[in-house]
């Protein structure tokens, strides 16, 4: 091929789509695999909806839930209704999930009269040392006769969810992890209302991390969002607005891993691996969650540390089965997926082994 045919080639490429631009990656699950599951809550007869966050008890072979409806709760609190709609905190057996069954009735672990201000918790995380488990509450305290954000870190035995202990938390606090026996937190924000309405416009970076004593461990990040403790027993955080990972070494600093799409909730994978659900367009994110228009393409990503390699592991850009997912678990073949605003969870199955 001569240079003027290669050009008219290239020119001709770059009119479809780009002569340089790589194929696109196939993801170790496809949408054929995956079906969505539906979540009942067993108490109200509720389908549970805005499962924003999972974690993992590998032990016993169970997925935490965190979900609540948080447009119902945020317009219930703008009208100044006197019942304020509430969430749960479920667990569901892995098993129970790799059976293809299509919808399962559960009972929040905690009970929501428990909890000062209703709940409706918001990241989650399980200490596997321990065996405790911890969420941020988003409640609601009256004040007149409107509603004011009252935001708590709960602390629970789940096999002994009747001893909830509940600690005031930061307005900002978005998600908490394990670490060496203490609980760290992300606040998204620098500060709330007006303040954090600012930072959003501005893009400033007033996201951080703190331990349970409100020291900080990690400032200047945009948009501090999930958390999780690897393997090697450093922080890995989501700086969702930057579209970068920061891996937290008390002694190096932190470490920036680049990433081609918003990152929300983060899990460890059953060999370490970081699993990130990531937003590839945020302003639709964003129309959706805030103004209830049209729906999000939803994405995984698995990173390898240190080295920050990434792989594809379920991409839905039209949101065929889900929108805006926020979160994903992954053990043995399963891929576990749920969103800040679909019901229920979708769950992916790897395809058998051929013969």
């Amino acid at each position: 091929m001569t240079g003027r045919d290669a050009l008219a080639v290239c020119l001709l490429a770059a009119l479809a789509g780009g002569c340089a631009r790589k194929e696109a990656e196939v993801p170790r699950f496809a949408l054929d695999q995956c079906a969505r599951v539906t979540l009942v809550d067993e108490t109200t007869g509720a389908a549970i909806t805005g499962a924003e966050d999972l974690d993992i008890d590998r032990k016993v072979g169970r997925i935490f839930i965190s979900a609540y409806d948080r447009r119902s709760a945020e317009a219930a609190a703008a009208r100044r209704d006197k019942i304020m709609p509430q969430g749960g905190v479920y667990a569901i057996d892995i098993a129970a999930l790799a059976s293809g069954a299509a919808s399962f009735k559960l009972r929040s672990l905690v009970d929501p009269s428990m909890i000062k201000g209703g709940l409706r918790p918001h990241g989650i995380a399980f200490d596997p040392a321990s065996g405790e488990l911890a969420f941020i509450n988003r409640g609601y305290a009256a004040e007149g006769k409107a509603w004011r954000r009252q935001i708590d870190l709960i602390t629970v035995d789940p096999d002994r969810p009747l001893e909830a202990k509940a600690a005031r938390a930061d307005c900002a606090a978005n998600d908490v992890t394990a670490k060496d026996g203490r609980w760290a937190m992300t606040l998204d924000h620098g500060g709330c209302g007006w303040r954090a309405a600012l930072e959003d416009i501005t893009g400033a970076r007033g996201g951080r991390v703190i331990d349970a004593a409100g020291d900080e461990i990690l400032s200047g990040l945009g948009f501090a969002n999930g958390a999780v403790t690897a393997a090697d027993d450093t922080i890995v955080v989501a700086a969702t607005r930057e579209r970068t990972l920061r891996v937290i070494d008390g002694e190096a600093g932190a470490t920036l891993v680049k990433l081609n799409a918003a990152p929300d909730n983060l899990t460890l994978s059953d060999d370490g691996r970081i699993v990130a659900a990531v937003h590839p367009n945020l302003l639709s994110l964003g129309a959706q969650r805030k103004l209830g228009l049209g729906r999000s393409p939803s994405r995984v990503v698995e990173i390898g540390l240190p080295g920050g390699e990434q792989r594809l592991l379920f991409d839905d850009p039209k949101n065929a089965l889900i929108s805006a997912a926020t979160v994903a678990i992954r053990t043995a073949d399963l891929l576990v997926i749920g969103s800040v605003i679909d019901a229920g969870l979708v769950v992916c199955r790897e395809r058998p082994a051929s013969p």
